[in-house]
């Protein structure tokens, strides 16, 4: 905001906050941390922070559902992106699988393990967003919200490129918890909890008018290696569209359909 002129000195307390400014970005982490000021209105975010200062901010905020981007570019990591727009509580990198993780097969390598929770085709293209692509995004988001329930590292454990693949994890709920489980009931582990907050945000008001991603990554990026990346507006809307079919979520609303909730054994959340 401060670059483009959209703030200046007399919001933010006299700094000049240019990018680069490293003093300066000291001094406001402080204000930041004691909510003084310009700081207090930072501390709540960007998301909420751009609604205070108004101005047309909000065209430069990178979030989803009030959360900000990590470090990952859904430009060049499509599926991630779809993921991000997606997944209950905004834009995660660690809610599903990264795309470069689909190679062209998937059980080509002994540290691709994917074929295990249910994809077996690769994706030729790295930036598309083909139907196996969003399969790929789907699986591994459920996976993923599974090592969440079971409290796994994902940097650990995971359907990728991590030391403990599927097959471990079953291993560890045998052994650990006596549970002789399989692969496909623990996925439905990691299903059900999507499906569960997923039903808990619809309740709340949400629908699928915020499955969406900010204008800037669907804009050409300027200069460096990812000079004219962007993501592809209709590809993005068509693989939205293909999530809600593969995941039995109702296309007018993006909320799991009754069908879906008693597949899982959740139709209470019905009554």
């Amino acid at each position: 905001c401060f670059e483009s002129g959209i703030i200046d000195t007399v919001d933010t307390d006299g700094l000049e906050l240019n990018f680069g400014n490293g003093s300066a970005l000291v001094k406001m982490v402080e204000k930041i941390a004691k909510k003084e000021g310009f700081g207090g209105i930072l501390a709540e975010g960007s998301a909420r922070a751009a609604k205070v200062i108004g101005r047309g901010s909000e065209k430069l905020l990178v979030t989803v559902k009030g959360q900000e981007f990590p470090a990952h570019m859904p430009q060049w990591k499509a599926a991630l992106g779809l993921i991000y727009a997606i997944n209950s509580y905004g834009a995660d990198h660690q809610s599903s699988e990264h795309d470069h993780i689909l190679a062209a097969d998937p059980t080509s390598s002994e540290r691709n393990r994917l074929a295990k929770i249910g994809v077996w085709k690769g994706s030729k293209e790295f930036r598309s967003l083909d139907e196996e692509k969003v399969r790929f995004a789907f699986n591994t988001h459920c996976f993923y919200y599974l090592m969440n329930t079971l409290c796994l590292c994902q940097f650990i454990a995971g359907p990728g490129w991590q030391i403990i693949g599927p097959s471990e994890v079953v291993e560890l709920c045998r052994s650990g918890i006596g549970w002789d489980t399989s692969v496909y009931e623990l996925m439905l582990i990691g299903e059900r909890q999507v499906n569960m907050m997923r039903f808990f945000n619809s309740r709340e008001g949400f629908t699928k008018d915020n499955d969406t991603l900010p204008e800037k990554v669907f804009i050409p990026l300027s200069g460096g290696p990812s000079d004219g990346v962007y993501l592809d507006r209709e590809e993005f809307k068509s693989a939205l569209e293909m999530f809600y079919k593969v995941a039995q979520w109702d296309p007018s609303n993006g909320n799991p359909t009754e069908g879906a909730l008693r597949r899982l054994s959740l139709g209470w959340l019905l009554s």
